[in-house]
């Protein structure tokens, strides 16, 4: 929700995508699973929203062999962490990594990342992947469709509300006025 409303842009396309969808449902009836997978614009701004603020500050992995990365080994029976909001905001993995920009998403998974996979894993990845994740992102996208449907967002304040890590990542204060669309 911060995300849409630091840009009102994306939140406008999100709610003409959502009207264009809504609108070919029968009176009174809830969008279901086929509906919110045509909301295209909105996953990409979810995308791009873990991207730049993702729930998990690390993972962890135990790495059982050798492992050759680049000009680095790591060696077996080690275990690695990977902070997924420093490898998602790199320049070497994303254009202008520090932009909100949700068409980077277009297209395939990589959307123009320089490294695809673990460069954005806000579930995690590998076998210990969050195994709820499609239905995570599917109650999120179903959400913010009908909040973005009702509501309109606005900062109240243009303190960027930064994060705190605890056993996730959350933010320190975040200040919003909704406006109910007519």
């Amino acid at each position: 929700v911060y995300r849409l409303a630091a840009h009102p842009e994306h939140q406008e396309i999100c709610f003409k995508e959502i009207s264009d969808v809504m609108d070919k449902l029968a009176p009174g009836s809830l969008p279901g699973i086929a509906d919110v997978d045509r909301l295209t614009h909105l996953h990409h701004v979810v995308q791009e929203s873990q991207r730049l603020s993702p729930i998990v500050p690390v993972l962890r992995r135990y790495v059982p062999d050798d492992l050759q990365l680049g000009d680095y080994v790591i060696p077996g029976d080690s275990t690695i962490t990977v902070a997924p909001i420093l490898t998602s905001r790199s320049e070497a993995m994303f254009d202008d990594a520090e932009e909100f920009r949700p068409d980077r998403w277009r297209g395939d998974l990589t959307g123009g990342a320089k490294l695809p996979g673990l460069s954005q894993a806000p579930f995690g990845f590998g076998q210990l992947r969050c195994f709820g994740q499609p239905i995570a992102m599917q109650s999120m996208k179903t959400m913010l469709a009908t909040w973005i449907q009702r509501y309109r967002f606005e900062l109240a304040s243009d303190i960027d509300p930064g994060c705190r890590f605890t056993l996730g990542m959350m933010p320190r204060e975040l200040r919003l006025r909704m406006y109910r669309r007519e």
